[in-house]
């Protein structure tokens, strides 16, 4: 069977049309981040922030972070955006939690489900409430909401991964509201 090119673009722009779109403030980007020289210790593996906004797991290049709030694969594709309003946005705005200072909650939820102390500790809540330590982060400073974006995609991945499982759940704490 042969195409004609005619057939050829109408199925390339149905693909396109099926393709993931990047958050609709992508271009402009969102809210301003600082990127530190930073680093996550958990459970023996380390989580390094670049200057230049690579996010290295155990010293592969995982994602990467620029100073207009935009998250990005290593081939340079879309992740998510932090909106100026601390909400995480994902392609097709999906909707992937919302960003404090030093607090993050899952998205459509308005407590935390992580925090940063001001010491770097990590701190996970469950769903009953309960606080699960999670390592420390060292070299956040005052850019430490780049430090709770970087924890909040570490762990949603790793939640992700486990709901994935026959009955596994993610827990929400209480008691932290999450705001820019």
């Amino acid at each position: 069977m042969r195409l004609f090119p005619s057939a050829l673009v109408v199925m390339a722009i149905g693909l396109m049309a099926c393709e993931a779109r990047p958050p609709v403030h992508w271009g402009q980007g969102g809210t301003r981040l600082d990127i530190p020289r930073a680093r996550w210790t958990r459970s023996g593996h380390l989580i390094d922030i670049m200057n230049d906004g690579r996010v290295l797991t155990d010293g592969e290049h995982a994602f990467s972070l620029d100073v207009a709030g935009r998250v990005f694969d290593p081939a340079g594709e879309p992740i998510a955006l932090l909106e100026d309003d601390g909400k995480l946005v994902g392609k097709d705005d999906a909707a992937l939690g919302r960003i404090g200072v030093q607090n993050a909650a899952l998205p459509g939820q308005e407590v935390a489900w992580l925090a940063l102390s001001d010491r770097g500790e990590v701190v996970l809540f469950d769903g009953e409430g309960d606080t699960h330590p999670d390592g420390g982060w060292e070299g956040c400073g005052p850019a430490v909401r780049a430090c709770t974006l970087v924890t909040h995609l570490v762990a949603l991945k790793e939640s992700q991964r486990e709901q994935s499982g026959p009955s596994v759940s993610v827990g929400i704490g209480f008691g932290m509201v999450v705001g820019p």
